[in-house]
């Protein structure tokens, strides 16, 4: 008589748990996992170097992420994306693909205290 062992996923060990969130980007794990639990959420803002990509936000998805954007150190703006860059707290790297003006005057205005420029003719990275 073999007896069933039913595991939860909030019963798996953090080890375990990081190595799925590798198979998901920054916001899939910010959308599946951050609102769980304590633990979840906690985990998630224990990443170093966690990275977002936007391309297309519409307004009300905005202010369902500004808790995630404190998170995010590096960002990617993609095709033109328009985004208030004050709620990235803890940016560490800025990735700009055809960005548009009022990212560039955030720039000016904010102060990215590891900055540091880096041009190619595809992208802008600060």
């Amino acid at each position: 008589n073999i007896e069933k062992s039913i595991y939860r996923f909030q019963d798996l060990p953090n080890e375990l748990i990081i190595d799925i969130y590798k198979y998901l980007n920054a916001r899939e794990i910010f959308q599946s996992f951050y609102h769980i639990n304590i633990r979840f959420k906690k985990l998630f803002e224990s990443f170093d170097n966690l990275q977002l990509t936007v391309s297309l936000f519409d307004s009300n998805e905005k202010k369902n992420y500004e808790e995630f954007f404190i998170s995010i150190q590096i960002l990617i703006i993609d095709r033109g994306f328009n985004i208030d860059l004050k709620y990235f707290k803890n940016l560490r790297r800025l990735m700009l693909r055809n960005p548009k003006e009022k990212i560039f005057e955030q720039l000016n205005h904010h102060s990215l205290p590891y900055r540091h420029e880096q041009h190619s003719s595809e992208s802008r990275s600060y």
